[in-house]
């Protein structure tokens, strides 16, 4: 057996100081309603009916109710870094979204300079200038628009030929 210590004082008025090996408290109240405080944070409520030995006890701040409350706790914190790990995983997908459609960019403007510099270096080592450019230019658009203005020439219709249902078609060499 352990050893046990208990001591209830009556300070009047319905209360009452309790002392405990571990802690100490105090009751408010009379026969029937009694609430209790603790010094370790225990809150205890007690409704009876006097003489029949019935009654109901409330207790909060318990070791369990604690362990409860931070257990809840945890998973309020771990559903929240989840959310925000989600979040942060949406964003990243984004930003290489967006740095793979800037990469491409970069390329196709790459090929278009290479494009222009390799079609200026060809027109340096045929010897055209910007001048002869635009001639060119001009003459071909005056070509288009002078075969536009031309009318085509139709082809002759045919004149139908007699089939003759015993030959294949072709002409017969003569010798």
């Amino acid at each position: 057996m352990g050893f046990n210590f208990r001591k209830s004082i009556n300070l009047g008025n319905g209360m009452r100081l309790n002392l405990g090996k571990k802690s100490a408290s105090v009751s408010v109240g009379k026969k029937g309603v009694r609430h209790s405080i603790s010094t370790t944070g225990r809150q205890t409520t007690t409704v009876g009916i006097p003489g029949t030995g019935v009654s109901y006890t409330h207790t909060t701040g318990t070791k369990k109710a604690a362990a409860e409350k931070k257990k809840k706790e945890a998973a309020k914190q771990s559903a929240k870094l989840t959310r925000e790990q989600e979040k942060l995983a949406k964003e990243r997908q984004q930003l290489e979204a967006e740095r793979a459609e800037l990469e491409r960019m970069k390329l196709e403007n790459e090929r278009a300079k290479i494009a222009e510099e390799k079609a200026a270096l060809e027109r340096e080592r045929r010897g055209e200038t910007a001048e002869t450019q635009e001639k060119r230019r001009f003459s071909f658009r005056k070509r288009e628009e002078t075969a536009e203005a031309t009318p085509q020439p139709q082809p002759a219709p045919q004149t139908p030929q007699p089939s003759n249902p015993y030959s294949s078609g072709r002409a017969k060499k003569s010798y």
